[in-house]
């Protein structure tokens, strides 16, 4: 047989029979030739049925959404997201001793721009800043300042303007009612009514969140935890025009608690002015006081100048003289004599020489090197003396004399560098005192490890004699030499100086100060002697400036280097009524010359005043 396989015929050679084969061929080409589904063929129809089944399904939806869930859906477009309003809370008062009030808040008005609710477009919102700028009186470069200069995407308010003014922010509040992303809030502001007096003391606040301030330096820090209040919140829900539809939650804003410090605002006032005067008057800038009660360690008023405005910080920032530098608590200075009463104490202590031993004073001292006696140190006092004793060296502040029982001299060995240095950071220096006010400095008492450590080089006697008069590598704040005439003052207490009175419930009640003191190893004897010899300074020596005040007082002034062409600082530090002491005041003048013509008439003027009153 042939196969014709394009044509599906067979053609038999034989008709007479059908053979196996045959049936099998017939029964291939059979199937072969029956007729199939194409799916190709019926494409067009299986695609409309798609469509229209796609399209009665839109039908149904557009009904449901339209008609049947019209209401639902309409709030769910309108109401884009949650509104939270922020209710400032109030910053704790605080007060004087006398419950005058020394920080406050006043309400403020605070214009804002929401950037959720600005237009996006760029022409729109350059029509929205013109708008804002007839209504406030803040340029449009501003306005664009201050919202690209921010994330609008992560930033929930921008403050646009601030007043105090009632009157004002209700005509700006009706003038915005019809203006997206604008607002005007109530919020607080903190005020400081007797600033720039007590700025150093009081420091100041910075916005820390939204609504929320926080203290920085000053009581404002300390006591930060104490002052600082819980803003309140209110959460509410509104449509695309901003409009309220419903309130979620609130909390309501807790204000914080008031305190009451030690000073008295008018003894600070009267301080400052003298200050001042005296700064103006010889053509100086910077100096600090304190005055403390040396009964309990209370500060009664803290001056450092220059001084700044705690209600316009920014001004005050990157001034090159420093007035937010608090010099009173941070300031560190060679003592110059005002060291000295240290000094004696510690020799007296120690047994170095007997109070009534005379020591001849021409003038200065020759010492031989260490290293090779033909050399010799010339070491000066300020003035021939003569024959003086610890009480009458401490009033004419000789530095011969301590220069001998410092570090020796002839047949007194004197107390040596470290049983110098010993006594010295017994008496708190080189330490921080814990004064409740933030950046307090400890100073610097100097020996061999910290020399060899620090400038790689040898502890000499001459360093020893620096040392014995408050000069050298000495450093010391003035809240140290304070701390050291209370203690002289009082007869031997120390309490920690501090300016928060630690029980008050308010100012018509009396507030608690501390009252716990420690107490060192020092002779009342020797004690006594120490005072005396201040009394005299103030009697017949160097302090003899303050001799006709209305109560006995004690002193010491000092001069110290400050380099080799410029003028040294002028302390001087007293404390009276020498028999019942009320006040230990304190004072330095950078380069302001000689103790007893600068500092110390700072101290005869406020003295005369406190005890007159």
């Amino acid at each position: 047989m042939n196969f014709l396989s394009n044509k599906k015929i067979i053609k038999r050679f034989s008709t007479n029979f059908i053979t196996p084969e045959d049936i099998y061929l017939s029964e291939k080409i059979f199937k072969s030739s029956a007729p199939s589904f194409n799916f190709l063929s019926y494409r067009p129809t299986f695609f409309l049925l798609i469509v229209i089944f796609s399209f009665l399904i839109l039908i149904f939806q557009t009904f449901n959404f339209s008609i049947l869930k019209h209401e639902e859906n309409l709030n769910r477009a309108t109401l884009i997201q949650n509104k939270i309003l922020y209710r400032p809370s109030a910053r704790g008062i605080i007060f004087d001793k006398n419950g005058k009030v020394l920080a406050t808040n006043k309400l403020n008005y605070d214009v804002y721009a929401i950037p959720n609710f600005l237009p996006k477009n760029s022409d729109k919102l350059e029509k929205w800043i013109m708008e804002v700028t007839e209504i406030l009186p803040i340029s449009a470069e501003k306005i664009k300042e201050l919202l690209f200069n921010q994330n609008l995407f992560l930033t929930k308010r921008i403050l646009l303007y601030q007043t105090d003014d009632i009157v004002k922010a209700q005509l700006i509040q009706s003038k915005i009612k019809d203006i997206p992303g604008i607002e005007v809030v109530e919020n607080f502001k903190r005020y400081y009514p007797y600033s720039p007096y007590a700025s150093h003391i009081l420091g100041y606040t910075i916005q820390k969140k939204e609504f929320e301030k926080e203290g920085k330096d000053g009581i404002e820090m300390t006591m930060d935890t104490i002052l600082e209040g819980k803003v309140g919140k209110e959460i509410f829900r509104i449509d695309a025009k901003g409009n309220i539809i419903s309130q979620v939650n609130q909390t309501s804003a807790q204000n914080g608690k008031d305190i009451y410090l030690t000073i008295d605002i008018e003894a600070q006032k009267k301080l400052e002015d003298i200050f001042e005067e005296y700064l103006k008057r010889n053509n100086k800038k910077k100096g600090a006081a304190i005055v403390l009660n040396p009964r309990d360690g209370s500060i009664i008023a803290l001056v450092s100048f220059p001084r700044f405005d705690n209600n316009n910080i920014a001004e005050y920032l990157n001034n090159p003289d420093e007035p937010l530098f608090n010099r009173a608590i941070a300031g560190q200075y060679p003592s110059g004599s005002v060291i000295k009463p240290a000094v004696a104490l510690a020799a007296l202590n120690e047994n170095i020489i007997s109070p009534k031993k005379n020591i001849y004073v021409s003038g200065s001292i020759s010492v031989p090197s260490q290293f090779n006696p033909q050399i010799k140190y010339i070491f000066k006092d300020w003035k021939a003396h003569g024959y003086v004793d610890m009480e009458r060296a401490l009033a004419v502040s000789s530095n011969v004399y301590f220069y001998t029982i410092g570090g020796g001299f002839g047949d007194i060995e004197g107390l040596g560098i470290e049983r110098l240095a010993k006594y010295l950071k017994m008496f708190n220096f080189g330490s921080k005192t814990g004064i409740d006010l933030p950046g307090e400095a400890s100073g610097l008492v100097p020996d061999p490890r910290w020399k060899e450590q620090t400038k790689k080089q040898k502890w000499y006697i001459g360093d020893t004699y620096n040392l014995s008069i408050g000069q050298g590598d000495l450093k010391v704040s003035p809240l140290q030499i304070a701390f050291l005439n209370q203690f002289i003052a009082n007869k031997g207490l120390l309490y920690r100086p501090h300016l928060l009175q630690t029980k008050c419930l308010d100012f018509q009640q009396k507030c608690q100060t501390e009252t716990t003191a420690q107490t060192l190893n020092i002779d009342k004897n020797d004690l006594e002697i120490v005072r005396q010899g201040l009394k005299m300074a103030v009697l017949e020596g160097s302090a003899h400036l303050l001799f006709d005040l209305p109560v006995t007082v004690a002193a010491k002034t000092g001069t110290a280097q400050s380099g080799v062409e410029r003028e040294p600082h002028s302390w001087s530090s007293a404390f009276a009524p020498y028999d019942d002491p009320q006040l230990v005041v304190t004072v330095i003048v950078e380069e302001g010359g000689e103790g007893s013509k600068m500092a110390l008439p700072i101290i005869r003027d406020f003295l005369k005043w406190y005890f007159s009153k």
